[in-house]
């Protein structure tokens, strides 16, 4: 190996080590917010805590978190929660256009699709397949996060839907067939 690579090598190396020790001492941008003081705050399940858990400032600035995840801003947990509706809507995708070319037809039966979904423990992301057949199918996705929200996802002709999909609270419908769509935050 030359000179250079292993330069850069111990470069990346050195930089991955210092980020990894920045989250893990809670000292990443994302994490801290300065002298900004949060008057309330949520969980992750998005119900308010109680005046005895919310985030206090210290004169310096630094914030303290007595709740895991509280020191995550609302909009990084939305944004999250919306990525991972998105991620299984897409592995849904690709389970029902496997399942397809094996059984010529689309299906609602997730427990069918299962040899081809991922196994995730600790998921909480809901999918249901809301309509299937042999010309197309469409689904929607929710998260406890993300309360009355939803992802959906069709695939096939919109004239074989039963109804054309649209998210829960700001009805929004996909373009096309395969598009993804999501409730704002």
């Amino acid at each position: 190996m030359s000179r250079a690579t292993i330069g850069l090598i111990s470069f990346f190396g050195l930089a991955l080590a210092a980020m990894i020790g920045m989250i893990v001492l809670g000292q990443s941008r994302l994490h801290h917010r300065g002298s900004l003081a949060v008057a309330s705050a949520t969980t992750i399940e998005g119900v308010s805590a109680s005046p005895s858990t919310r985030r206090r400032t210290s004169p310096d600035g630094d914030m303290s978190d007595p709740q895991p995840g509280m020191g995550i801003p609302a909009g990084y947990r939305n944004s999250n929660a919306r990525n991972f509706m998105r991620m299984r809507l897409r592995e849904l995708t690709v389970a029902e256009e496997q399942y397809y070319q094996e059984k010529n037809t689309y299906t609602a039966d997730l427990a069918l699709l299962s040899t081809y979904l991922l196994k995730r423990t600790g998921d909480v992301v809901v999918v249901r397949v809301l309509s299937a057949g042999v010309a197309g199918w469409s689904a929607e996705a929710t998260t406890p996060a993300l309360p009355g929200k939803s992802c959906v996802v069709y695939a096939g002709p919109l004239s074989v839907q039963p109804k054309e999909p649209a998210t829960m609270a700001d009805h929004i419908k996909p373009l096309g067939e395969r598009d993804m769509v999501c409730d704002n935050p």
